[in-house]
């Protein structure tokens, strides 16, 4: 099961000189399990073999929705940690990173935009849809993202 979502309008930028430290603050989440929602349930031992690994996760039974619990390991850079959370990417002739669109099962992207945004371009956002109707928008301004909920109204334009 899984709560679909699809983005409606898009318009987000990380400029080139932000990606690396919008890549390191995003590896970073991988240190603290209290907010991963994904993961083995019940008490098992660590199925996979972690020796080795550079992750700064040391538990592979816990991860973010839809990620690996290694994303900070096998994602080499900002594209690939957004494309890994479902979204579609997009590098410009300047090597600013664009977010295209986003059609799958909700995860914890929020919390990953969240923490990129003070890398993201002043007025960027992504207005999403969810199957049930639900509309709502992540806007960031340079340092801090807000969430806004939508509605649409319905007026006559001619009787």
């Amino acid at each position: 099961m899984g709560y679909f979502v699809n983005t409606t309008g898009i318009d987000f930028t990380i400029p080139k000189e932000n990606l690396d430290k919008a890549y390191r603050d995003m590896c970073k989440l991988n240190k603290d399990d209290s907010e991963k929602m994904g993961g083995a349930f019940g008490n098992l031992e660590n199925t996979e073999d972690i020796t080795g690994s550079s992750s700064v996760s040391t538990n592979p039974n816990k991860w973010y929705m839809w990620m690996p619990w290694n994303y900070d390991e096998v994602c080499k850079n900002t594209a690939e940690i957004f494309s890994a959370l479902g979204f579609e990417v997009a590098e410009d002739e300047d090597g600013n990173l664009s977010l295209l669109w986003y059609e799958d099962k909700s995860g914890q992207e929020d919390l990953f935009l969240k923490t990129v945004s003070p890398y993201v371009k002043a007025g960027s956002y992504i207005e999403w849809s969810g199957e049930d109707g639900y509309l709502y928008r992540h806007e960031f301004d340079g340092e801090k993202m807000e969430v806004k909920v939508g509605t649409i109204v319905w007026k006559p334009i001619f009787s």
